[in-house]
This record gives structure tokens, sequence and C-alpha cells, in this order.
């Protein structure tokens, strides 16, 4: 685990972050090994955002497999998570992608 400390506040960057270069250079074996890892960080710390972080990548990564079904399943997850009140953020986040297309 990375950690970086700026102003008090601690980001963890884990295979998540990376797993997200990795698959847009096209290593999508690699990606999804590293968003696996990123994963089972965040459920280790409880941390509901980065599990839902990595679960949305993973499923970005099934759908490009054409994996639809797991696709869909991933993103649910994910998507559930980030319905829950304190992770509303998260879910704003995911929205405004889609108002800018």
């Amino acid at each position: 685990m990375c950690v970086i400390c700026a102003g008090g506040d601690t980001m963890r960057l884990t295979g998540t972050v990376m797993g997200e270069f990795v698959y847009h250079a096209g290593n999508f074996a690699r990606a999804e090994a590293l968003l696996h890892e990123g994963l089972a960080l965040f459920k280790e710390l409880g941390d509901q955002w980065g599990i839902a972080l990595a679960l949305r990548w993973l499923g970005i990564l099934a759908g490009t497999r054409g994996e639809f079904s797991q696709a869909a399943a991933l993103q649910e997850e994910s998507l559930a998570l980030n319905r829950e009140p304190s992770h509303q953020a998260g879910l704003l986040a995911r929205k405004i992608p889609a108002c800018v297309d």
C-alpha cells in the first residue's frame, strides 16, 4: 500500500488506481490482478467507497471482455454501495460524466 499524506489528510493509492491506468494501457490481465488486489485491501480496511470503486472497474473490465452478465452484477454491487447515504458523493460523481456526453 502506498500512502501519501497531504494537509493532514491521508489518501491511499492501491491496486485499484494502478489497475485503472493499466486497463487504459490495454493490459487487461494485469489490470484485473491489480483491481482484485485493490478490492482486497479496501475490504480489509472496511473502505466502502474504495470497494465500490474497485467493483466498478472490475465491471468495466468484464464488459470490455464481453462478460456482460458479470459486468452488470459488478456494476450493480458497486452502485448499491454508492446508494448508501454516506456514499452519495460517489453516486453523484458517476452521474457527472453522463451529463457531459
